[in-house]
């Protein structure tokens, strides 16, 4: 490693720009102050180390902070009208941090503009970013920084304008700990610089929350700073992050980026898939490569297995991709069961919420209010068994969850490392050149070594020491091992609901369900049941509560016997069905991708709906009889049926009564298409829709070309405006 020069100067800026008030987490304060303590601690005078922070020294709101985490049982009151009513909105504190600059541009143009020019050859800017970000809004690599105030940023494009004013014989260092971090390795194409990451350009980063008693070692940003304090220079210390970042990020660095970049090209010059060009390269690595010993460590550390290849690394991420969907599949099922428990528990609660003013008020409202759910649910202990079981389920499945998310981003710094061991056979005499300099930038120390006689000892908050040598010698605290992934499938699966496939309505007085149709090859088809028939009860209990059918069947076993009575006519019949277990819908597709089947049913019995992607374009309005949008989109959406020659069907999740009432009533808007049911949800499962109105325009070839949700006047359709496929954020 390079030694530091005692006559090189460095200068740091610090940026947590933080949006606004409600926006600006005390996480990044924690992250502020760490590096800042740290770098004076290490000889760094204060005078080289400028902080821009929020609004600066402005004495109003600047930071949002959690004194507590909420109770256990907080959950009783989320997805009821309660959670809005009394919600108390976020503490908002003014932040003392003396001589802090505002977080705007304008403010770091001035201080690049004066500090700039009077950096030396050889010296180092250290620009360090903990902060929200966002994607480039044209899909690429031109990732943002999240600046003070609405719609203010700090585009790679604006980073390196902005570093004109810095001499080029200065090195940069960017480090981003942000959402959407990774287009900032794109800083490499200023002459000697370089960049270490907390994510790619088109994911999220982890570490922002504004609770006060939180680990304060979440996420990238405390990761890398103590790797820094352990190995000095910003290479090793993304390598240490690499191994020792609990949380779903992907760290990498400049280099890292090149290479894949390189590697990309090739395939794409010599017509090759991805896998197979790198992993021809990965062949060619040198057996002392140091990156083979990270490439096992990180394996072993996460779970994954021994993925000796690329396309191994690609064939795990496609199965915890598809584990995740099915993961999310099942928690939508639960948590519309519980919602559905909730709200209907919390109507006389919130006849009884006076609209509290002001954040004392809504808190004490809320107190009360958790109060009496807590009663209520206490009272009827068939309810609150389910409401428990459901709840037990939905953490299991969230937990599940973070473990499927994490062990992705783990297999994503695998492919980095593979990319880094197959990238230099794919480099010309230019990639040769540029690479060392990058890797010259990445190894040469910003900070002395730490004045201790102690080796390993590392005094950050949340950071233990440990005499373990290379580069997990200093890592924030953090599980052990991840179990294997093989182990997931497994513990997923016994979370599974139940299915009858069975599409009902509940009767009036909450006194059982009417059967309205069955579906195909489902366990109700496999018995004696008929439409009409009337299930009053399940496994020897009458059914007497809201939704109480669809939730003891979501709770039922897989395969073990269940008891359904029966009233056909004026008889009483008994069957016993064994519930299988819940069908997993397709994923989501992508604008580009073929929309996968799916069932809907007329609203009027007889009718017949329009074909989808047999020789004409169709486009799937999402709607409900309560939505005014919807009903604003029916001209707009007629126009562009008769325009385009599409076809229009209107989807609804609303029983078939409902509907029928609402068309036939005097005044309601006149429906020129077909519309339809989505009995079991299918349809708005597969585009994830959550609100209304959502549209999806499929072509005639049944290829989905764009998804849009909300009307204000124009219908959301085209070229992908959302920007972003159904379900991705």
């Amino acid at each position: 490693m390079p030694a530091l020069s005692l006559t090189a100067a460095l200068k740091v800026l610090i940026l947590a720009g933080g949006i606004s008030p409600a926006e600006n987490h005390h996480s990044h304060l924690l992250h502020v102050e760490a590096l800042r303590d740290t770098l004076v601690a290490r000889g760094v005078p204060a005078a080289d180390v400028a902080v821009f922070w929020a609004d600066g020294t402005d004495p109003g709101p600047d930071r949002h902070i959690r004194q507590k985490d909420p109770p256990a049982d907080a959950w009783l009151l989320s997805g009821t009208r309660l959670d809005v009513l009394t919600d108390p909105g976020p503490e908002l504190v003014n932040t003392e941090l003396p001589g802090a600059r505002p977080a705007t541009r304008e403010a770091l143009r001035e201080w690049l503009a004066a500090e700039g020019p009077q950096l030396k050859p050889g010296d180092t800017l250290l620009l360090a970013v903990t902060d929200h970000g966002a994607p480039d809004p044209e899909g690429g690599t031109d990732s943002l920084i999240n600046l003070w105030g609405e719609q203010a940023t700090w585009s790679v494009r604006n980073v390196l304008d902005d570093l004109t004013a810095v001499p080029e014989s200065v090195r940069v260092v960017l480090w981003t700990s942000q959402c959407f971090s990774g287009g900032f390795t794109d800083v490499r194409r200023r002459s000697g610089s370089c960049a270490a990451v907390s994510t790619t350009a088109d994911r999220v980063a982890y570490g922002c929350f504004p609770e006060l008693a939180s680990r304060p070692d979440v996420g990238h940003f405390m990761h890398l700073l103590a790797g820094l304090v352990q190995h000095t220079a910003i290479g090793p210390a993304s390598d240490a992050a690499l191994l020792s970042d609990d949380a779903p990020d992907v760290p990498h660095r400049s280099s890292d980026a090149l290479l894949f970049e390189a590697l990309v090209k090739g395939a794409e010059a010599v017509g090759a898939p991805l896998e197979t060009f790198i992993d021809d390269r990965l062949r060619l690595a040198a057996a002392d490569d140091p990156a083979h010993a990270l490439l096992a460590r990180l394996c072993h550390r996460f779970g994954l297995g021994p993925l000796a290849s690329y396309r191994q690394t690609m064939d795990v991420l496609a199965g915890l991709g598809d584990l995740r969907h099915r993961l999310e599949s099942w928690r939508v099922l639960y948590q519309a069961s519980m919602d559905a428990a909730l709200q209907s528990v919390a109507v006389p609660v919130v006849q009884g919420v006076r609209d509290p003013k002001g954040a004392v008020a809504r808190q004490k409202a809320r107190d009360k209010a958790l109060a009496e759910m807590r009663k209520r649910v206490a009272k009827d202990a068939g309810l609150e068994r389910d409401l428990r079981n459901l709840e037990g389920r939905l953490s299991a499945l969230a937990r599940l969850m973070g473990r499927v998310e994490l062990q992705e981003a783990a297999a994503l710094r695998v492919a980095y490392v593979q990319a880094r061991l197959a990238g230099p056979a794919a480099l010309d005499a230019a990639g040769v050149r540029a690479h060392a300099e990058l890797l010259a930038c990445e190894a040469e120390p910003l900070l002395p070594a730490a004045p201790t006689t102690e080796p390993g000892a590392v005094a950050l908050p949340g950071v233990r020491a440990t005499a373990e040598a290379g580069l997990l010698a200093a890592t924030p605290t953090a599980v052990g091992p991840l179990p294997p992934v093989s182990r997931l499938a497994v513990q997923a699966e016994a979370l599974r609901p139940g299915w009858l496939g069975i599409e009902f309505r509940d009767l009036p007085g909450h006194k059982g369900v009417e059967v309205l149709s069955l579906r195909p090859a489902s366990p109700a088809r496999a018995v004696d049941l008929l439409p009409g028939d009337r299930i009053l009860g399940l496994g020897g209990a009458r059914l007497s509560r809201p939704d109480e059918f669809r939730r003891r069947v979501l709770l039922a076993a897989p395969g073990e016997p269940l008891t359904v009575d029966v009233q056909r006519e004026k008889a009483a019949v008994s069957l016993t069905l064994h519930p299988a277990a819940a069908p997993v819908p397709p994923p989501p597709p992508e604008p580009g991708q073929v929309v996968p089947g799916f069932a809907l049913d007329p609203i009027q019995a007889g009718d017949r709906l329009p074909a989808i992607g047999e020789g004409r374009p169709v486009l799937l309005f999402f709607w409900a009889t309560w939505c005014k949008p919807c009903k604003e989109a029916i001209p707009a959406l007629e126009r562009f049926a008769q325009e385009q020659g599409a076809v229009v069907i209107a989807i609804t999740r609303e029983d078939q009564r409902t509907v029928s009432r609402f068309l036939a009533a005097e005044g309601a808007p006149r429906f020129p298409f077909a519309v339809a049911r989505d009995p079991d949800g299918e349809a708005h499962r597969l585009f994830a829709v959550d609100q209304t109105p959502v549209f999806a325009l499929i072509d005639a070839g049944r290829v989905l070309e764009s998804w849009g949700a909300g009307y204000d006047g124009t219908l959301p359709i085209g070229p992908n405006p959302n920007g972003a496929r159904p379900g991705k954020p």
